[in-house]
């Protein structure tokens, strides 16, 4: 978990440098962070999207994606003209769409129109910022079509507006909006209104491992600690969220010295019921798990197997898990389906092996 905070520092800090360079003749150049924006537009009382219960149907998320844009469009701003009938930003709108999980900022997961579109064009991608009920669990939304209901609003262009207002040029830093492309597209105070699966759906089976080859079989002489330490971990869930937070801290080598506040917030965000540890700790099939005779895969993280640095453990939580295994990186990360799926990251000095999770 912190080697993957590490490496989104290093890539905003590239991007901090080089937009650094591009604005050095300007006089005012503010660092921003903008991940999230309120809505100062308030609908008619009674209007089409004014309330959850008034919210507006739309049939698919490039619809959508493509009013806000419109809408946001300085020109349209100006004249007010057209497509007046379907002004979605900040009103309640109804969607169905495919849910997955995400770990940035505070955001919970992100919308697509189906799961081929999740795979294959990400384009019209929404970001589900916040539920409006605590008792939601993104855990059971994970991988499954859903039916929602939330306040929608255009990210991006509400950072162009406040940055006008500033009467600064701004550099956001990381976020949505940080390169500067208009997918800042924001669902809200989420209300889930029906799951059409029962279970998690994901592109799996060895044919696809070869035509992807994201994930492919680990191949090197420490298959068997992997496989031993995959087991470990498991174990340590299965023993109780607060000590296994304990033994990731301890056993990290990024952690394991640190008593301060970055300690504190690795601890939280793993015993976090968001958390996929709180998932698998509260899952009948996971308790149920033989973790030392269930079977268990290695896989390496990148494009080959030569000599990683990087792996994923996974453990069957079914009797048998052929065609069942992940086979892309994003999805073996908090993988929900019939296994239960670890970062494995070795040491930058020898070649000692540790979980991030």
């Amino acid at each position: 978990m912190s080697s993957k905070l590490m490496m989104c520092f290093l890539v905003v800090s590239a991007c901090i440098v080089a937009a650094m360079a591009h604005a050095k003749d300007l006089e005012d150049v503010a660092m921003v962070w903008y991940p999230s924006a309120k809505c100062q537009i308030e609908p008619e009382p009674g209007s089409p999207g004014s309330t959850p219960e008034l919210a507006i149907e739309i049939d698919n998320l490039t619809d959508l994606f493509f009013a806000a844009v419109y809408q946001s469009n300085k020109e349209y701003q100006e004249n007010q003209q057209s497509n007046e009938e379907f002004e979605p930003v900040c009103k309640w709108v109804r969607l169905k769409g495919y849910f997955r999980w995400l770990n940035y900022y505070h955001y919970m997961g992100t919308l697509t129109d189906d799961s081929g579109t999740h795979y294959f064009d990400p384009s019209s991608r929404f970001i589900i910022e916040k539920f409006g009920d605590d008792s939601i669990r993104r855990g059971e939304l994970q991988a499954r079509h859903v039916t929602i209901v939330g306040r929608f609003y255009n990210l991006c262009a509400a950072a162009e507006r406040a940055e006008e207002r500033s009467g600064e040029d701004w550099i956001i830093m990381g976020g949505p909006c940080h390169y500067g492309d208009d997918r800042g597209m924001m669902l809200t105070d989420v209300f889930v209104e029906d799951v059409h699966d029962d279970f998690p759906r994901y592109l799996t089976g060895e044919a696809n491992r070869t035509l992807f080859y994201e994930l492919p079989h680990y191949t090197e002489d420490d298959i068997s600690a992997l496989k031993s330490l995959t087991r470990r971990w498991a174990d340590s869930i299965q023993q109780g969220i607060e000590g296994h937070a304990e033994r990731s801290l301890a056993q990290d080598p990024e952690t394991k010295n640190d008593e301060g506040e970055r300690r504190e917030a690795v601890h939280d965000i793993i015993v976090g019921r968001d958390s996929y540890t709180y998932y698998l700790n509260q899952n009948d099939a996971f308790q149920r798990l033989d973790v030392e005779k269930a079977p268990v895969v290695v896989f390496a993280r990148g494009a080959t197997a030569s000599q990683p640095v990087r792996a994923v453990g996974c453990i069957c939580m079914i009797e048998d898990c052929t065609d069942r295994w992940p086979v892309l990186d994003s999805d073996a990360d908090n993988f929900l389906g019939a296994a239960a799926c670890v970062d494995l990251a070795k040491e930058k000095e020898g070649r000692v092996w540790h979980w991030l999770q």
